[in-house]
């Protein structure tokens, strides 16, 4: 077990008085690796969710491996996203694809769970998060909202065919864990074409996140059909990053900040933006980011 008090330890023997809960955790973990189906899955222990690894010995013992994940929901006003991607996101008549995009380890979790957190405190409604496997505690009640959280797994569903489920579910916003594969790709921007979908992809840049998700849905013969789709249905893509603080003589101070870069497909020059990226022609949109990232500075002056 990691992220938790004297885990760093070589080996931590387990309290007295904590054996039997242990031995019930186990006895639970067995359960849910039998009606689950996955050697990996998430399980929520006094209200605190670990990704389980079920691993078997070569004594044929069922080894099992916990987690704590560290992804949290937050406020959004403590999370510094740029204005114009914020209120664009929270419109409730904006559908559509929103990508957030980053390193690993950098909160995009964080940033998706919050926003669809904050989505549903402001305009109530039912969305889905389909996640692999989920990472916070997001199912449930969010003001006058609801989230229902649809795990991943060989016996209920893969990627696709949960997303595919949720198509005929009439929610109007689904959040998907992460893209990873060429089918995750293709359903989440087909899926976009109809509602609000969230998601989060690794990359560098939103050019980067852009170029990715791009190759991972260009593997199939509908690979033209398809940047078709996304070129009609992107409707903003979010790279964030941990900074180190630093003070005005340039000493590095205590503690991390977000920042962000940002590209929002609205706007004067929606149409422009939108060919470029159905013509594949990414790299040109770093031109439209600036514009907007100096856009952004100038209504601060």
């Amino acid at each position: 077990m990691k992220s938790h008090a004297g885990t760093g330890a070589a080996r931590v023997s387990v309290p007295e008085d904590c054996k039997d809960e242990c031995r019930e955790l186990r006895n639970s973990l067995l359960r849910r690796l039998e009606s689950h189906g996955d050697p990996e899955f998430a399980y929520i222990h006094d209200e605190v969710i670990y990704r389980v690894t079920a691993m078997v010995s070569l004594g044929s013992d069922e080894v099992f491996f916990l987690r704590r994940m560290t992804a949290t929901i937050r406020p959004v006003e403590r999370i510094p996203f740029p204005e114009r991607f914020l209120e664009f996101f929270m419109n409730p008549a904006s559908k559509g694809l929103f990508i957030i995009t980053g390193d690993m380890a950098s909160g995009k979790t964080s940033s998706a769970a919050s926003l669809l957190a904050e989505l549903l405190r402001r305009h109530g409604d039912t969305s889905l998060a389909i996640e692999d496997p989920p990472e916070t505690l997001l199912g449930g009640l969010h003001g006058q909202g609801r989230c229902i959280q649809v795990p991943v797994s060989r016996r209920h569903g893969t990627y696709s065919q949960q997303i595919e489920h949720a198509m005929r579910t009439g929610v109007s916003t689904v959040l998907i864990g992460e893209v990873r594969h060429e089918d995750v790709a293709n359903e989440a921007i087909r899926l976009a074409m109809t509602v609000r979908v969230l998601t989060t992809i690794h990359g560098n840049s939103p050019v980067e996140a852009l170029q990715r998700l791009a190759d991972l849905a260009g593997g199939t013969a509908d690979s033209d059909k398809t940047s078709k789709m996304l070129g009609s249905g992107l409707s903003a893509v979010i790279h964030q990053k941990l900074e180190r603080v630093t003070a005005p003589n340039g000493a590095v101070l205590p503690g991390v900040r977000l920042g962000f870069q940002s590209l929002v497909v609205s706007g004067p020059n929606e149409a422009a933006m939108r060919t470029k990226i159905r013509d594949g022609n990414f790299e040109s949109l770093r031109q439209d980011i600036d514009a907007q990232q100096k856009d952004k500075l100038w209504k601060k002056d």
